[in-house]
């Protein structure tokens, strides 16, 4: 008996234990708040990671409505499928028409070019960023989408800023979506990562920084400073995060609480960019 089925005996509560979508089987998140499908290939599923991906790379023409159309009317069903969408049958979609679809094709052209991190980032595994890859880029000098599968090893990612759990969700996401990654890299061109100037033993000295909530400049700016003056960035809190960088100090929101209860130090911007040097 899975967990879902024994807390909802053991409650007498009316759990679903099928995906509504697919039909698969639901698994309760870690955190015991939510229901998951167990199916990577969920409809749900496909159409966050084609979301996702269109908006990473900052392709236009894709809301989640126009994905879900593109998967209902049989045209999309992966990422690499994104590549070898029929026009005609677009236009064909009530509500699109021919300009629609020059447009999305236009877009998708327009953004072949992407680094290796952004590449996998695209493909929303859960816990899985932009710079998580960025750090086991780094850290093992991974040039390839292909070193990434040079171990079996669940935990062959682990480095600093990623442990044990997020090591596995990716490489248990590498290993399911694998054949659609390699399929994608024909239509693609990855490039190498303009390299970042580091500053050692810079005035951050290897002090890890979180950022949450909204801020004055953009996030990678952010991550950037920090890494320009010797830190490190964590793109969700561990517990060897020293700092969480925030517009409140007083915040009382989840992640505050959490930083709080695991001793974490609670930093406005303003303060960061003045440990920053700036």
């Amino acid at each position: 008996m899975n967990a879902i089925k024994t807390l909802a005996k053991l409650h007498n509560w009316n759990v679903p234990t099928v995906c509504p979508i697919c039909g698969g089987e639901l698994e309760l998140s870690e955190n015991h708040c939510q229901l998951k499908c167990v199916n990577d290939f969920c409809q749900s599923k496909t159409a966050g990671r084609i979301n996702k991906w269109t908006g990473i790379l900052d392709v236009k023409e894709f809301g989640l409505r126009t994905i879900n159309l593109l998967i209902d009317n049989g045209i999309v069903d992966s990422i690499s499928s994104l590549y070898k969408m029929d026009l005609n049958k677009i236009a064909k979609i009530e509500g699109m028409g021919k300009r629609s679809a020059e447009k999305m094709k236009k877009e998708l052209d327009a953004h072949k070019e992407m680094t290796l991190a952004k590449f996998i980032a695209g493909y929303n595994i859960e816990g899985v960023g932009e710079k998580v890859i960025e750090n086991i880029i780094k850290f093992y000098n991974f040039k390839t989408l292909s070193d990434f599968y040079s171990s079996t090893s669940s935990q062959r990612f682990v480095c600093d800023g990623v442990g044990s759990v997020i090591s596995t969700k990716l490489a248990e996401g590498l290993k399911a979506l694998k054949s659609d990654m390699e399929k994608t890299l024909k239509f693609v061109t990855i490039k190498n990562a303009s390299p970042k100037k580091v500053v050692a033993g810079g005035s951050l000295g290897g002090k890890s920084f979180c950022f949450t909530g909204a801020a004055s400049m953009p996030r990678k700016k952010l991550w950037e400073l920090v890494e320009k003056n010797g830190g490190i960035v964590h793109e969700g809190i561990k517990k060897d995060t020293d700092y969480l960088v925030l517009a409140d100090v007083n915040s009382t929101s989840g992640k505050a609480k959490a930083a709080r209860k695991q001793g974490i130090t609670l930093l406005s911007e303003a303060d960061f960019v003045k440990m920053c040097g700036v």
